[in-house]
């Protein structure tokens, strides 16, 4: 719900609206996007989206969509006044993507998106209320992709917007897209899920204890700051650390979060595909650990190398979503892997038409990461493909700490590309590549 005087307002003195105009003029006479430019460029192959914007105020439709309008030229904007009036557009002009507000008579928002979850999941779901906190529970956060505040967060949601749309261009048909937008967590390791559970249980349990655990499984890793970088929980600056999510959410909601609800969850013992998430996660770790090294052995900006440590955590998320929600076509990469002597992405792409990087990237997106989180999980097996590649930040340092870590263990062949030496002479890096080694893999 929303003061009808108040979208007058918006649209006529708010601040944000006007740099948004000035924005959208500034970025079409520089033939840009104001966001990162690896991720513009797929604007020359995206096809023309469409976004449903769903609110029970016609003055809250109209101002929505004359502000997504000015920012997305290229998308189609449907509306509807309540749930079963969009539900109703799905079987006629099936949106990209739905952005609901919450409170609305007869259907909630998270009941619409529990709805469009499960008979369009394909869909990307958002929503934009007037109202933060957790007065609406978890069903807000577990029915959304993203979730964001109204007025101030109209900008960010139309840059979130364009920037989905763009990445779903690498997804080459609408099955694979269908099943990255019903990811809605990640399973993690049992050994460390118990180790969680057994801690939230405890009568004295500490949220700094909590936090380390959650600072070891890229899966809850994922989750918690998905939640805590939400609108939902109305911070104003962006959360880099597990650890300091964990603190912020606070032992109640985590309580909620591990024993009451379905956001996290583990992978069974005898799971045949576990051994491969754990040894994924070993290697997303140690990518992480040797990214913010390298970050910090080139004096980098704070905000730079907690980018490097968490792009580095996610760079092979791609890799879980295709084991655990297309485990034929998990096996069938890896036999290809074995029997035909080619790399990941190679199998990949011969199965699925996308490799990790891809897939990775789209659900990062899809889950409101940062640009650099979501460019470096695109680009970090090949990043002279990125329009940055001149400049050093978090898909230098995971680059680099990808194939230094690898050369450490001994990987097995095929399990990643090769140093990216046209990117790194480019950029000028080439002769970094000895101190970044030592400093990688210092202990």
């Amino acid at each position: 719900m929303y003061v009808s005087v108040r979208v007058k307002t918006y649209m006529l003195s708010n601040p944000h609206a006007r740099t948004l105009r000035r924005g959208m003029r500034v970025s079409r006479r520089k033939k840009r996007l104001p966001f990162n430019a690896s991720l513009a460029r797929l604007m020359r192959i995206m096809s023309r989206g469409r976004i449903l914007l769903v609110d029970d105020e016609p003055m809250v439709l109209r101002a929505m969509e004359r502000v997504l309008s000015m920012a997305m030229t290229d998308c189609d904007i449907l509306k509807a006044e309540n749930g079963s009036e969009a539900l109703a557009l799905f079987e006629t002009q099936p949106p990209d993507i739905v952005v609901t507000d919450m409170c609305m008579p007869n259907m909630s928002g998270s009941e619409l998106l529990d709805a469009v979850h499960e008979r369009h999941p394909r869909a990307a779901r958002m929503i934009l209320s007037a109202r933060a906190g957790s007065e609406y529970g978890l069903s807000a956060v577990e029915s959304a992709h993203q979730y964001f505040l109204k007025p101030g967060d109209i900008v960010t949601l139309a840059q979130k917007l364009q920037r989905v749309l763009y990445l779903r261009c690498l997804i080459p048909n609408e099955e694979l897209d269908r099943v990255i937008a019903k990811v809605d967590t990640l399973p993690s390791l049992p050994d460390i899920y118990l180790e969680l559970e057994t801690e939230i249980n405890r009568p004295e349990s500490s949220i700094y204890a909590i936090g380390e655990i959650l600072e070891r499984d890229v899966a809850m890793s994922a989750k918690v700051l998905h939640l805590v970088n939400s609108a939902f929980f109305g911070l104003r600056t962006r959360i880099s650390s597990p650890s300091h999510a964990a603190t912020l959410l606070g032992m109640n909601l985590l309580k909620s979060l591990v024993l009451a609800s379905h956001v996290f969850s583990a992978i069974d013992k005898n799971d045949p595909r576990q051994p491969f998430v754990a040894s994924l996660w070993k290697h997303s770790l140690s990518v992480a650990n040797a990214a913010r090294k390298i970050a910090l052995f080139e004096k980098a900006s704070r905000e730079i190398v907690e980018e490097a440590y968490i792009a580095g955590l996610f760079h092979d998320i791609g890799k879980l979503v295709v084991a655990m929600s297309l485990p034929d076509a998990h096996d069938r990469i890896q036999r290809e892997m074995a029997e035909e002597d080619v790399t990941d992405v190679e199998a990949e792409t011969a199965v699925l038409g996308a490799s990790h990087a891809e897939v990775g990237g789209y659900l990062l997106a899809l889950w409101g990461f940062s640009d650099e989180v979501v460019a470096t999980a695109v680009f970090h097996g090949k990043p002279s493909r990125s329009a940055d590649a001149a400049v050093f930040g978090a898909l230098a340092s995971v680059h680099a700490a990808n194939v230094l870590s690898r050369e450490a263990v001994a990987a097995p062949k095929g399990s990643g590309l090769p140093l990216d030496t046209v990117y790194l002479d480019h950029a000028g890096l080439s002769a970094k590549l000895d101190p970044w080694r030592d400093v990688a893999l210092s202990a």
